[in-house]
């Protein structure tokens, strides 16, 4: 059951959509937590969600159990018709807060990453103590960095309310971010101010690189934790992964307790 604050932020979303002229991705619905962010303690949080939640890699609507949520073929709705899917928002809803449900299929190749870190604090996206937010909640057909400079700006702007009014009606003690892209955005909401605290080697096909270490925090008392490096994008060896995701670990291990 979607509960009112909630089910009000989704309807701020639909009447934001409508001035939002980025084309989405075929079929995708409004993203507004993987998982369910009014239970959660730690988020994690991107830019947006991937259309590879919506579509495979040739464009085509995942299909029978590939699916990972409520997208409008689910919904009976043509697949270009975004805002008539408002109506259906506790169906959508519930599809965000099982996205980790073992029935599902959630994008292990993207949460993958994050899921090691999050078990190492004893949290998990799997059993709800963990959830993924985004600072636009729309899948678009490009990708953020592709997109242009003024539609980043809009896509960014016009939704800096979700993440605060997400936090607003939560449980959440703290946001980890994950990838300088976040930290620059980031940067543009109002009421978030985080601070490059030091910076860490790690090492990338025996290439010494440099990865920054920020905190912050919100104006309702969470704790912001993130990093420059983008786990998902590494493309260093096996070991030299592990080794930075051990030094992040031991970071936030260090931040949190």
């Amino acid at each position: 059951m979607i509960d009112i604050k909630t089910k009000e932020l989704f309807e701020k979303i639909y009447d934001t959509m409508s001035g939002v002229f980025v084309e989405q991705v075929d079929g995708a619905t409004p993203v507004i937590s993987f998982g369910d962010y009014t239970k959660a303690k730690i988020a994690t949080f991107g830019i947006n969600p991937s259309s590879l939640e919506f579509v495979d890699r040739r464009g085509k609507i995942l299909q029978g159990d590939q699916k990972r949520l409520i997208d409008l073929e689910v919904l009976g709705l043509a697949l270009n018709k975004h805002i008539n899917s408002r109506e259906h928002i506790e169906k959508i809803w519930d599809g965000c807060t099982n996205y980790f449900s073992k029935i599902k299929n959630p994008y292990w190749d993207w949460f993958g990453d994050l899921e090691k870190v999050l078990l190492e604090l004893e949290i998990s996206y799997v059993n709800g103590s963990a959830c993924h937010l985004d600072l636009f909640p729309l899948a678009t057909k490009k990708m953020f960095s592709d997109l242009s400079e003024s539609d980043r700006f809009v896509c960014i702007t016009k939704f800096n309310y979700l993440l605060s009014e997400q936090l607003e009606n939560s449980k959440i003690e703290t946001l980890i971010f994950n990838g300088s892209t976040v930290e620059k955005n980031l940067s543009i909401i109002n009421n978030f101010e985080i601070t490059c605290d030091r910076k860490i080697e790690y090492f990338v096909q025996g290439r010494k690189m440099k990865s920054s270490l920020y905190k912050g925090s919100t104006n309702f008392g969470q704790k912001i934790l993130g990093w420059s490096a983008n786990l998902q994008a590494f493309r260093g060896t096996s070991d030299e992964k592990t080794k930075l995701q051990r030094d992040l670990i031991n970071w936030l291990q260090s931040e949190i307790e």
